[in-house]
């Protein structure tokens, strides 16, 4: 690696700064969840047409209504986005977020940091969807607390 043109640290011939090259190195947790994300939008169709309402209700997080019986959609609404006016977004956000927190505490604890988040959005979401549900008289309150939520955003919020 040496010094381009520019004076800018090249990692090779396209001119990448060896900086860049070596932080995407550091980041193999954050590669690991955007191969992920985008090997399930080709997975679902995602990333060329919007989820249909049953796979939704399938494999989103539902905060209202959720049972023990469906732990796996804590995991499976991480991965999945609603279709591919989200998907860029998601992959952009879980780049800087988890590739910032990766790089400032490494692979583990980023990891950790994401799903513990994950799963306290959801926690903290169907205790409050259930208290606000059962408190609920309205109709679209309801509706709104039994929507299926999709997406990594409950993780990289935080």
């Amino acid at each position: 690696m040496s010094d381009g043109p520019s004076g800018i640290d090249v990692a090779d011939r396209r001119g990448i700064p060896s900086r860049v090259v070596r932080a995407i190195g550091r980041c193999p947790a954050t590669l690991l969840m955007l191969a992920v994300l985008v090997f399930v939008a080709l997975l679902t169709g995602t990333n060329a047409l919007r989820l249909p309402r049953e796979v939704l209700e399938s494999v989103g997080f539902p905060p209202r209504t959720f049972g023990i019986d469906q732990a796996y959609r804590v995991v499976t609404s991480a991965f999945v986005t609603i279709g591919p006016r989200v998907l860029p977004g998601a992959l952009i956000m879980v780049a800087i977020a988890m590739g910032a927190a990766e790089l400032a505490w490494g692979s583990l604890r980023a990891l950790l940091a994401f799903w513990g988040v994950h799963l306290f959005t959801f926690a903290s979401t169907t205790v409050l969807g259930i208290a606000i549900g059962g408190a609920a008289s309205l109709a679209s309150v309801s509706q709104v607390l039994a929507l299926p939520d999709v997406g990594p955003s409950a993780g990289y919020m935080g």
